[in-house]
């Protein structure tokens, strides 16, 4: 018994040594990690995203006029359904206007009227494109140069992510918010993935051509991506409104 009693001591202090001195886990490396977040994105049935932006004022040519774009929150469905609601501001005046497009067909909606096929709202633009191989979201990511993990840190719901920050050409990132907005020259982006999925849960793109004298923040677009492969409502446009 007395070779037990010292033998346990020493067996304690010996697994504390070994857990004292484990080295942590190394973060996966980026370029892996955007990989997979890439391959989730192409592989999804369903996903809803809201477009958020601060910074210098985007403007969007009409046949109202140009006006400042603000805000949208979309739900695509495979393999080529989106539909969304554009915030905007005409001459400081707010609008929103429903947006929809099936294959390479688009239509608009203003509050009380059907849908509207006269009008395009992002001509050339398919919703298939935002989840292709050679476009959207999967490009978007592989097209990221400079890559460097930031570390792991929090969204305000308390997800666990992967930050991650890079650079890439405007049109190679553009094609992931809906042909709404297109973008010239180099784009910094922030890229956070959730640390448990690797799905991508949050991109943010800043212009930083868009800095003047005048607007001192540059115009820089928050997309957040939620609910994969949840039910969404894409309307049929060709249905009779509702009385």
């Amino acid at each position: 018994m007395r070779f037990s009693v010292r033998f346990a001591p020493l067996m304690l202090v010996l697994w504390l040594a070994v857990a004292c001195g484990t080295p942590p886990t190394p973060p996966p490396d980026p370029l892996t990690l955007l990989d997979s977040a890439a391959q989730i994105i192409h592989e999804v049935d369903t996903f809803q995203m809201e477009v958020n932006r601060t910074g210098a004022a985007y403007f969007i040519p009409t046949i109202l006029g140009d006006v400042s774009f603000e805000r949208a929150t979309m739900q695509y469905r495979a393999p080529e359904s989106l539909q969304g609601i554009v915030r905007a501001k005409l001459r400081g005046v707010v609008l929103e206007f429903g947006v929809l497009a099936i294959g390479d067909q688009q239509w608009v909606r203003l509050p009380g009227i059907a849908w509207d096929d006269s009008l395009a709202f992002a001509p050339g633009f398919n919703p298939q494109d935002m989840i292709a191989t050679d476009s959207g979201f999967e490009a978007a990511l592989k097209a990221l140069l400079d890559i460097e993990m930031q570390g792991i840190e929090r969204l305000e719901d308390g997800t666990a992510v992967y930050h991650l920050s890079g650079h890439a050409d405007g049109q190679q990132v553009m094609d992931i918010l809906a042909g709404l907005i297109y973008a010239e020259g180099q784009v910094l982006v922030d890229v956070y993935i959730d640390t448990q999925t690797n799905q991508p849960l949050r991109l943010i793109i800043t212009q930083p051509e868009t800095q003047t004298e005048t607007e001192p923040e540059p115009t820089r677009w928050n997309v957040d991506l939620f609910d994969f492969n949840q039910p969404v409502t894409i309307d049929d446009p060709f249905a009779t409104p509702a009385e």
